[in-house]
């Protein structure tokens, strides 16, 4: 699919038809593709900080899941430590339960 785009189209309409995968026909005088080869690339730049900034973000988000996924991890073990201890006093016999001092 083409898009046909002249030197004078915003670099807004540059990136959407780069974006849609298709390819831009230029159209216009020489000075307006020079012009048009400048939008395209500050477009190009553009998608490509966009998409480095969206792949920074998804890589903390991870890092901050992997964290949390870590602390859960940690509670829930010491939770379950707790819960051992727990049981295994409450089936130690005790002189209220009539255990023998020797």
């Amino acid at each position: 699919m083409f898009a046909l785009v002249t030197g004078t189209d915003s670099p807004e309409k540059v990136r959407e038809a780069l974006a849609a995968g298709q390819q831009a026909t230029i159209v216009g005088k020489t000075a307006d593709v020079r012009d048009f080869a400048g939008k395209i690339e500050t477009a190009q730049e553009q998608q490509a900080r966009f998409k480095a900034e969206r792949e920074a973000a998804a890589a903390r988000r991870a890092e901050e899941a992997g964290k949390a996924a870590a602390a859960k991890i940690v509670a829930d073990r010491d939770e379950v430590r707790e819960r051992q201890a727990e049981a295994q006093h409450a089936k130690a016999p005790t002189k209220e339960r009539g255990a023998i001092d020797l």
